[in-house]
């Protein structure tokens, strides 16, 4: 028990923690109770961080109850019936085990209805200011979709730049992630309206340029970490300190084209066309690795080689039993995961927590209307009035003005 205490004073260090008796303890293995927790507190402390960054309105800290008290509510509910069948194994007797049979089934079956809500699977937020949508719209466990409210499926794809696979899932660091899914881009002229949409978004008026502020980029002789900086070395497993680095830091061939990393937003693009396609080797090419710089202020949001991806590794279908009539075989396996139509496309917002706020319907100019008018009800622009709420059918709505905060 010392050594527990002396670890636990260890690891909150420079702060203190004392108390007066220790009644009893335990070393347990992370469980669900643990895991609860750390979900808990992700989603309490990017809100924190937006809030006390002035990024945010302090109203989205009234979405923390709002989320984890169902989750809170329903795991105490599972652990109290998970005694209760516990309980009934000690009535058994070595001599007498006539009814293990149907003490395990009945473990079994407990377990079996709550696999999703263990994984996470199952657990969808209720609409509020930071899960928008038009309708309340249930989670199909073992469906192919993406809810707003429920965590992102995972999903591997093939980067553009180096034709490396990867997985699709953004790293927790307090940002927002913007998914274009954007199926075939060489039919339906979807390839234009995909242009025509970054050309938009470089206005000064975008959302990059009204929240947040771009991050400021190293010299390539300073972007993957250095042996000197002890206190990260410290902290990573030997051997793996030169290869622990975000893919944004790598120098692209065509850096000073593309826009810096933002603090609050990053994007990331999914076509369903091969990585080797011709029509990626001619057209798309050319606009992630363009040959006439833009000026700075319009470096785009969207072609960036590193933030590019292709959808083309297919997998068997992990719903083939569940949702036979989606296919034993998923060519695009996000587009089909995430219930997108790939003649329609989406733009699919995901919370630094990993859960989707909102969902559209393909991803030209009114699909992002709708994605501008999400943020606008609850970050902080940096003029000095909020510009009004345009958000057509949404449900969250609220308008708080800078003076009010």
């Amino acid at each position: 028990m010392e050594q527990a205490v002396q670890m636990i004073k260890e690891i909150f260090h420079p702060f203190e923690v004392d108390w007066d008796d220790v009644n009893w303890w335990s070393a347990y293995e992370a469980g669900l109770g643990l895991n609860t927790a750390f979900l808990e507190s992700h989603n309490l402390a990017w809100k924190m961080g937006l809030v006390l960054n002035g990024i945010a309105s302090p109203q989205i800290m009234s979405t923390y109850g709002l989320e984890r008290h169902a989750v809170a509510k329903e795991l105490v509910q599972m652990d109290r019936r998970l005694v209760e069948i516990y309980a009934g194994l000690e009535k058994q007797s070595v001599d007498n085990f006539s009814g293990a049979s149907e003490w395990l089934s009945t473990l079994h079956s407990f377990q079996a209805s709550h696999y999703a809500y263990q994984a996470g699977a199952s657990i969808a937020y209720p609409r509020s200011l930071l899960t928008a949508s038009r309708k309340l719209l249930a989670v199909k466990v073992g469906k192919p979709d993406a809810i707003p409210g429920s965590r992102t499926r995972p999903a591997i794809v093939t980067r553009l730049s180096d034709l490396v696979p990867v997985p699709i899932a953004s790293r927790f660091d307090g940002r927002f992630t913007l998914y274009f899914l954007v199926g075939d881009l060489s039919k339906n002229n979807a390839l234009q309206g995909l242009v025509d949409l970054d050309t938009h978004l470089r206005r000064p008026r975008s959302i990059f340029s009204r929240y947040g502020s771009t991050l400021d980029s190293l010299p390539s002789n300073q972007r993957l970490i250095s042996a000197t900086n002890s206190a990260l070395q410290s902290s990573l497993p030997r051997g793996r300190a030169f290869y622990s680095y975000d893919y944004d830091d790598i120098p692209q061939a065509t850096e000073q084209y593309h826009g810096a990393s933002h603090t609050i937003f990053r994007t990331s693009v999914v076509t369903t066309l091969s990585s080797t396609s011709d029509f990626v080797d001619q057209h798309i090419t050319k606009l992630i690795y363009p040959t006439n710089q833009l000026p700075t202020h319009q470096a785009t949001s969207i072609f960036r080689p590193h933030c590019f991806f292709s959808d083309d590794i297919p997998v068997v279908s992990p719903y083939r039993q569940t949702a036979p009539e989606a296919g034993a075989i998923f060519e695009h396996p996000m587009h089909n995961k995430w219930g997108v139509d790939p003649q329609v496309g989406s733009i699919i917002v995901v919370r630094p927590d990993g859960h989707i706020a909102l969902k559209t319907d393909g991803f030209d100019m009114e699909a992002w209307q709708e994605v501008e008018g999400y943020f606008e009800g609850f970050l902080i622009p940096h003029q000095f009035e909020r510009l009004p709420i345009k958000r057509k059918g949404m449900v969250s709505n609220a308008n708080v003005s800078i003076s009010a905060l």
